[in-house]
């Protein structure tokens, strides 16, 4: 059964960095071991600029975070 990608905008495994992020700028890294993005920054281009929110497309291992 093919799971359908969950974007990494709505994953709960997409965490705040707060070693990496700086004062105008938070950055988002996934925090699932399971994930071909896992510790990547996901608010940054390919080219390294820093993105105001997360654009990544997500992946097979994403879960959707709860509603709050």
């Amino acid at each position: 059964m093919a799971n359908k990608n969950i974007r990494c905008v709505s994953c709960k495994f997409a965490k705040k960095d707060v070693g990496v992020s700086e004062k105008k700028w938070t950055a988002f890294m996934c925090d699932n071991s399971e994930s071909e993005y896992y510790k990547s920054l996901l608010n940054i281009d390919p080219f390294g600029n820093k993105l105001g929110k997360i654009t990544w497309k997500g992946c097979e291992y994403g879960e959707r975070r709860n509603s709050r």
